[in-house]
């Protein structure tokens, strides 16, 4: 019995190349669907590790910016006892001078 295009839909009856082509044409949607995803997925990922990243070495950046305020506070404390410092050695030797 021979069926027309029209018989063979209705009865699904398909030769083997139709079935390749069908399954090709899947295949192919099927690739250029992941190749979407992947691509929004690589997009979306990059942007979440630009943020972390950034919001680390901003920590980073501070805590930096702290220890070099500490330092340079620190600095000027040093710098300050050493003003006053000669002042009391020069007193110091002044008052050794005068028990002498």
């Amino acid at each position: 019995c021979f069926l027309d295009e029209g018989g063979k839909e209705e009865a699904s009856l398909y030769s083997k190349e139709d079935v390749r082509k069908w399954a090709g044409e899947q295949m192919k949607l099927a690739t250029e669907c992941v190749s979407a995803f992947m691509g929004g997925y690589r997009d979306g990922r990059d942007d979440e590790v630009d943020k972390m990243l950034n919001e680390y070495f901003q920590e980073l950046e501070g805590e930096e910016e702290k220890k070099e305020e500490e330092e340079g506070q620190k600095k000027d404390k040093e710098e300050k006892k050493e003003e006053v410092m000669p002042q009391k050695r020069k007193i110091v030797k002044r008052k050794r001078r005068t028990r002498i």
